[in-house]
């Protein structure tokens, strides 16, 4: 699964398509905690792998602000209640994303690495290939210039 937010006011020429970013997440195991438990309740913005909310400077942690002395979650279970648009407006993308560790021998003593992560890709922002720029012209300082190509049969 992927998500792309596009803007509907600004349309690549080649594709016609909106310009965008894409949000491609890694594996996500899904939050394991009743959502009547402590955990479920605190950290009830990791019941879900996205949130999208007009942004608001006063919304700054998807927990609230202050996660240790609440009983419930004070953040993105308050900031969507009211389900408010975000067309024409700054959206604000909140990517949960975790690890689920099932122990294995490898483990022991010490986990050495669990991966977790997302990219953001933009999709739709240039033309072509942004990283071929390079001139249509031969390198007249080329030792090859002027030759025979090395693979051609002779």
């Amino acid at each position: 699964r992927i998500w792309k937010v596009k803007n509907p006011s600004k349309v690549n020429a080649t594709s016609g398509d909106p310009v965008a970013y894409k949000l491609v997440p890694m594996a996500h195991p899904p939050l394991l905690a009743q959502p009547d438990s402590v955990i479920g309740k605190k950290g009830y913005f990791a019941s879900k792998q996205l949130w999208v909310t007009p942004h608001d400077d006063t919304q700054r942690f998807p927990s609230g602000d202050y996660v240790l002395g609440a009983k419930d979650c004070a953040g993105l279970k308050v900031y969507t209640k009211d389900d408010a648009p975000v067309s024409g407006k700054d959206p604000v993308m909140w990517y949960s994303f975790g690890v689920t560790h099932i122990v294995r021998p490898e483990d022991f003593p010490i986990m050495n690495v669990e991966v977790c992560g997302f990219q953001l890709k933009p999709a739709g922002f240039f033309e072509k290939n942004p990283c071929i720029d390079l001139p249509d012209e031969k390198n007249a300082a080329s030792k090859l210039d002027g030759q025979e190509p090395c693979c051609s049969s002779k």
